[in-house]
């Protein structure tokens, strides 16, 4: 991932792979993995989220492509839940194809399943789940807790994995966009 400008370092050379993944940094791994299609500068804001921020962009397209929720706060610094970084990837596993016959809701095989509250949630878990992108631990797909930088880069390998086997060069949002490496 390192070598594909896809992860970075905490600086010194180190990756840190048991800190957690705040949700700035994961959403802006998804877009150099992915290279969401480009939105209008500043057409999707935050109100936490700064022109300036390293991670602007890639939340700003990923928020413009329908990756992120559309609501008014984004909290860029706080670690991401387990269940925004599986909503989050199966938004970009969609948008480029890549979910085809694979979408379901059926979470049964995690004995906390029910803590996914919603069809969306439930969507997300089960086709990630389904995809091979995710597995879970012990049975148990502990949705509210947060994404440890090695997770993130499981789960990012996986997907890549899948988008390289069966997922489309240009992305399907019907915004004007260069097509992917």
């Amino acid at each position: 991932l390192y070598s594909m400008g896809v992860v970075r370092g905490v600086g010194e050379n180190r990756f840190a792979p048991e800190n957690l993944m705040e949700r700035g940094d994961f959403v802006l791994m998804l877009e150099n993995a992915f290279h969401f299609p480009t939105i209008q500068v500043n057409k999707y804001n935050f109100y936490d989220v700064d022109d300036d921020d390293y991670y602007f962009t890639a939340i700003n397209n990923a928020r413009g492509n329908g990756i992120v929720e559309d609501t008014p706060i984004f909290n860029p610094e706080n670690p991401i839940k387990r269940v925004d970084a599986f909503k989050m990837l199966y938004n970009t596993m969609n948008m480029y194809g890549c979910v085809g016959s694979n979408g379901s809701t059926d979470v049964s095989m995690y004995s906390d399943g029910n803590l996914l509250l919603n069809t969306k949630d439930k969507i997300a878990a089960a086709t990630l789940t389904n995809l091979g992108i995710i597995t879970g631990s012990n049975g148990e797909l502990k949705p509210n807790d947060t994404v440890t930088r090695a997770e993130m880069a499981i789960m990012l390998s996986k997907a890549i994995e899948v988008y390289e086997a069966s997922g489309s060069k240009e992305a399907n949002t019907g915004t004007t966009q260069s097509l992917k490496p």
